[in-house]
């Protein structure tokens, strides 16, 4: 399934950092909330880490190199 919206590679790493403290900042104050449980820690960073995969799975997130416009068969000029 492809995403009806792509971000341009810029743009997916701009989202990405904002997600990265995002969810830092989630994690640093609602985690010393629930005391000493590491296991509820883990699963947290594992679903945030899923919605990453997630978005890259379904192509909203695009960091590939744009391809080279010189070749015409789509195999990289040397």
């Amino acid at each position: 399934m492809k995403s009806p919206v792509q971000l341009n590679r810029k743009q997916s790493r701009i989202f990405l950092m904002v997600y990265i403290f995002a969810t830092l900042a989630f994690r640093f104050y609602f985690e010393p909330m629930m005391g000493e449980n590491y296991i509820a820690s883990i699963l947290i960073g594992l679903f945030l880490l899923a919605i990453i995969w997630a978005m890259i799975k379904i192509q909203f997130l695009n960091f590939a190199e744009k391809p080279d416009s010189s070749s015409q068969d789509g195999t990289p000029a040397v």
